[in-house]
């Protein structure tokens, strides 16, 4: 296992929860709930309480939490916070309103302006309003300015946005001019991650991530930095015959297990079935199938030059913790095949 700095495939499979038109699943009048839980998953969103998640999407927010859940997103918050108070006095000094700023914000705000991500909102002096509704618009802009764009405007902010892959445009016109809560700063958050960035990188590509290495079967495994301390368990499929129970195939399935998996609260694991291209291509051929019970096979993930790696049909059916970052994990391509073989 080793920390990089590469692709964070994760999330984000934005095709998974984030086709961003309401899922099936928002609970009450938010939308981004699963968002919300998934984001919190891979430690990029903490919610409002200490001991447990409480998202809060019905919250107003305004500029300078805006600007601090961006910072948090993109990993430049411990930057931020690591301003000495000389700097951040000296990044805030020309500010009209600074004392309207929450202390607990002070260095971040400092960060931001320093940074040139919040421009105020006076064209003749610096006068920041911290308290102020922060507009979609006004978050695209710093979006946009965070990851190397000039912005100078709010105007059009998600329309630009949009078109570096961060909103769809059903997004930008629900979000343009209306004042964010939470759920909605939760919507752009997630789909900033999917933004390119001006060197053409998409911000995920900048996350840290804890990669899983298999030299037996030849792949490695992205996952996000929260699943630092996983565990392997390895368990095995069996193949029978149509119609016969007699096992004429067999092999692993190999577990990543959650390091917050108990026997009391059992995770979601991610399971990788392993076949041979031989065995593959003869359930493909239905000269055998899963006995699990499911009418339903397999479906690759990917492949090398020995093995396919497929996900088990059904196989978060009963909905355990973290199933949705599971399901946004695998749905993200986090799975890649290498010719990297211990034998």
């Amino acid at each position: 296992m080793r920390n990089l700095k590469k692709a964070f495939a994760v999330i984000i499979a934005i095709s998974l929860i984030a086709t961003f038109s309401v899922p099936a699943f928002a609970t009450g009048s938010f939308i981004y709930s699963m968002q919300a839980a998934t984001l919190n998953d891979l430690g990029l969103y903490k919610g409002v309480s200490m001991t447990t998640f409480d998202p809060d999407l019905g919250a107003d927010v305004d500029r300078q939490t805006a600007i601090v859940l961006l910072l948090r997103l993109l990993g430049k918050e411990d930057i931020a916070l690591a301003m000495t108070d000389t700097d951040a006095n000296a990044a805030l000094a020309n500010a009209t309103d600074r004392a309207d700023i929450a202390t607990m914000f002070k260095k971040q705000i400092a960060y931001a302006v320093k940074n040139g991500i919040y421009l105020g909102t006076s064209t003749t002096s610096l006068r920041l309003d911290p308290k102020g509704p922060c507009s979609g618009n006004m978050f695209a802009a710093f979006i946009l300015r965070n990851i190397g764009y000039s912005q100078p405007v709010l105007t059009g902010a998600c329309d630009a946005l949009t078109a570096k892959g961060g909103l769809t445009a059903a997004q930008a016109a629900a979000f343009a001019t209306k004042n964010m809560i939470r759920d909605d700063i939760i919507g752009m958050m997630f789909g900033a991650l999917q933004a390119q960035n001006s060197t053409g990188k998409t911000i995920i590509a900048n996350l840290e991530v804890v990669v899983c290495q298999n030299t037996q079967y030849g792949f490695s495994f992205s996952l996000p930095k929260s699943w630092k301390g996983y565990t392997v368990v390895t368990d095995k499929w069996d193949g029978v015959p149509l119609g016969g129970s007699e096992t004429i195939e067999t092999g692993p399935i190999i577990n990543i297990r959650h390091p917050l998996w108990t026997s009391e609260n059992p995770r979601q694991d991610i399971p990788i079935m392993v076949f041979t291209l031989t065995q593959w291509d003869s359930l493909q051929k239905e000269k055998f199938h899963i006995n699990n019970g499911i009418p339903f096979g397999p479906s690759e993930l990917s492949h090398n030059s020995r093995y396919v790696f497929a996900l088990p049909a059904r196989y978060n059916y009963a909905f355990p913790t973290g199933f949705g970052e599971v399901e946004t994990i695998l749905n993200s391509k986090s799975l890649h095949p290498t010719e990297n073989f211990g034998n």
